[in-house]
């Protein structure tokens, strides 16, 4: 079976506070529409699946424009307080979302982004996600649009929304667990692996995810 062809997209995020923009692999579909294969980091309203419409821009990049049909997952973003926290607790948090049927990404061993698919227990992991906050575990944040028509968060707030620990947040992001590889395949996430080396803070590695 060929590999499935995937480009990469370019979000601009011009008021992050860590960096100008995010990049994103995606299938080509007709025209100018793509289909997401990567769970955002940085981005607010983009998610797994959405349909986009992205146009080639100043460097050659394919720029993101408008989300065209969303694909019905949703994003949640996770930060560790503690970057020493057992391998085994945080295991078991990873294992716990994995059971209400969450996957995910990491950048760092302390920052993950959630995928949410619409059969999903998204309550129950916002719920279980906020128990953990109030416990001094971790911080969460959810991924809707923050600013009508864009990506970005809005003008004024560039801030981490992790707070001062985040700095550690604008780490390149890296597929996390298995090997590394172009081609689309069984890419859903290993609880018990460590993520690679950090790459670009812009580049969304090799390994998209499944459909």
């Amino acid at each position: 079976m060929a590999a499935e062809r995937l480009v990469k997209l370019y979000v601009e995020l011009p008021n992050h506070f860590g960096t100008g923009g995010e990049s994103l692999w995606a299938a080509p579909l007709e025209g100018d529409r793509y289909e997401l294969r990567n769970v955002p980091f940085r981005a607010y309203g983009l998610h797994f699946l959405d349909v986009v419409e992205a146009r080639p821009g100043a460097g050659g990049r394919i720029k993101v424009l408008r989300v065209v049909q969303p694909g019905g997952h949703r994003t949640l973003r996770v930060h560790f307080l503690r970057e020493a926290t057992p391998d085994h607790e945080r295991i078991d948090i990873l294992r716990r979302a994995e059971r209400l049927g969450a996957s995910f990404e990491a950048a760092t061993r302390a920052y993950f982004a959630f995928d949410v698919p619409p059969e999903g227990r998204h309550d129950a992991l916002v719920a279980l996600l906020r128990r953990l906050q109030d416990d001094g575990v971790l911080e969460y944040e959810t991924c809707e649009a923050r600013v009508p028509g864009g990506f970005d968060v809005e003008p004024g707030d560039e801030e981490d929304p992790f707070g001062p620990s985040g700095g550690e947040l604008t780490g390149d992001r890296a597929r996390r667990g298995g090997d590394r590889s172009d081609e689309a395949g069984d890419q859903r996430a290993d609880a018990n692996a460590d993520p690679p080396p950090a790459q670009r803070d812009d580049d969304p590695g090799d390994t998209p995810r499944e459909r």
